[in-house]
C-alpha cells in the first residue's frame, strides 16, 4: 500500500513538471514574498491606478489571451481592486475589466493575502492595482532599479483611456502584487 501510494505521488508530479504552464497558470506580476520597503500610496481626493510594466524575470503582461482567477497582495491597506488594462499606440491606457472591491481587515505586516477574481485578459494586455483615495490605501514595494511602472491619478476607469502621470511614474519600484492567468 505504501508503495503504491509512493508511485501515485511520484506520478502526479512527474505530470505537473510536464504539464504546459498554461494550464497550470502563469503568474503576471512579482514575488509578494519579497522583503517590502514601502511603496505607492494613494493620497489624492480619487483613487490611483499602478501598472507594473517591467519586472525582470518576471511576466507583466498575458502571454496569451485567458482568465486571471486570482489576485495576491503583501500587507494590502484600505480598499483595492484588480484591473486589466491594455496600452493603446499612444500610450495611453484603458482598463477592460475589473474585480470587486476588496477591503481587508487586520492584514500582519508583510502578510499576503489571496483574492478570487474572474477576469478576461488578452495576450499583452497588463494587471493594474486600483486603489482607494485620501491615503487609506496603500500597497508594499521593494527596490530594483529595473522595474517599472506607471501611475494614475485619478485612476483608470474601464473604457476610458488615460495617460499616465510623470509624477506617479518610473523605475526603481517592484509593487508587491499579482495574479494568476489560466488558459
Amino acid at each position: 500500500m505504501k508503495v503504491r501510494l509512493i508511485t501515485v505521488v511520484v506520478a502526479l508530479a512527474a505530470a505537473l513538471l510536464v504539464m504546459p504552464q498554461s494550464a497550470r497558470g502563469v503568474v503576471l506580476g512579482a514575488d509578494v514574498t519579497a522583503s517590502s520597503g514601502g511603496a505607492p500610496s494613494c493620497t489624492f481626493p480619487s483613487h490611483c491606478t499602478f501598472v507594473q510594466t517591467r519586472l525582470p524575470g518576471r511576466a507583466t503582461k498575458a502571454p496569451f489571451d485567458g482568465r486571471i482567477t486570482r489576485f495576491r497582495v503583501q500587507e494590502p491597506k484600505g480598499t483595492l481592486w484588480l484591473q486589466v488594462v491594455k496600452r493603446r499606440p499612444s500610450g495611453k491606457f484603458v482598463a477592460t475589466d475589473s474585480s470587486g472591491f476588496k477591503t481587508p481587515q487586520g492584514v500582519g505586516d508583510n502578510e499576503v493575502l489571496p483574492f478570487k477574481a474572474n477576469l478576461d485578459i488578452r495576450k499583452g494586455q497588463y494587471v493594474a492595482i486600483s486603489l482607494e483615495d485620501f491615503g487609506a490605501s496603500a500597497l508594499n514595494g521593494t527596490v530594483d532599479p529595473d522595474a517599472c511602472h506607471k501611475g494614475f491619478v485619478p485612476g483608470l476607469e474601464e473604457g476610458v483611456p488615460a495617460a499616465p502621470n510623470l509624477g506617479f511614474t518610473g523605475c526603481g519600484t517592484v509593487l508587491l502584487y499579482n495574479a494568476t492567468l489560466r488558459k
